[in-house]
């Protein structure tokens, strides 16, 4: 059987996302927490950039089946409800806000 992905366009939105409307990695990897993100696998790339950090993640999540099809469906879920930047310390806040609306995942 082959691993559910997200689409190519819905992945590459939120690894922009994450990059560019987080500057603290804590609020971000709390929100991968959340979504259900298994603590060995924040762990276990939480001393890469956060661009890297969201794809390496969501590239394991592919490889664990339904389980991690689920978690990946939340976290996208998780960005789409955004209106706003979680992280206050984002330097370029117009920025963060411009990557949720081009993103499709965030604020109208």
């Amino acid at each position: 059987m082959t691993a559910k992905r997200l689409p190519y366009q819905a992945k590459e939105a939120l690894i922009a996302v994450c990059g560019k409307s987080f500057w603290l990695k804590d609020p971000l990897f709390n929100i991968f927490r959340e979504a259900g993100v298994p603590e060995d696998l924040v762990l276990k790339y939480e001393g890469e950039p956060k661009f890297k950090f969201t794809r390496l993640v969501l590239g394991d999540l592919e490889g664990i089946g339904e389980e991690g099809w689920l978690i990946q469906k939340r976290l996208l879920t998780t960005f789409c409800n955004l209106r706003n930047l979680v992280d206050d310390q984002v330097p370029d806040r117009d920025a963060g806000l411009e990557a949720l609306r081009q993103s499709g995942v965030g604020p109208g």
